[in-house]
């Protein structure tokens, strides 16, 4: 079974690189059995637009490896 989720969406600020820019997500949190919102911020220091769209990560938690990982979101121009 697949656990539900909410897929992540990047937040552009209306493309003012002067604001903090975001990626909202949902997650799956078996312990309140439902899905849990998530924002991740990007790092400031990417300072054009292209650099924050490329480098927007989101983590997730992987049971078969029992660690955290990233997962490199891409987004529609």
């Amino acid at each position: 079974m697949v656990n539900p989720y909410i897929e992540a969406k990047l937040y552009k600020r209306q493309g003012d690189l002067s604001k903090r820019w975001y990626v909202e997500f949902g997650a799956w949190n078996p312990s309140e059995n439902s899905v849990e919102k998530k924002k991740i911020y990007c790092p400031a220091k990417f300072k054009t637009e292209k650099q924050r769209e490329v480098n927007a990560t989101v983590p997730y938690y992987s049971k078969s490896t029992n660690s955290l990982r990233f997962i490199i979101v891409l987004f529609k121009s």
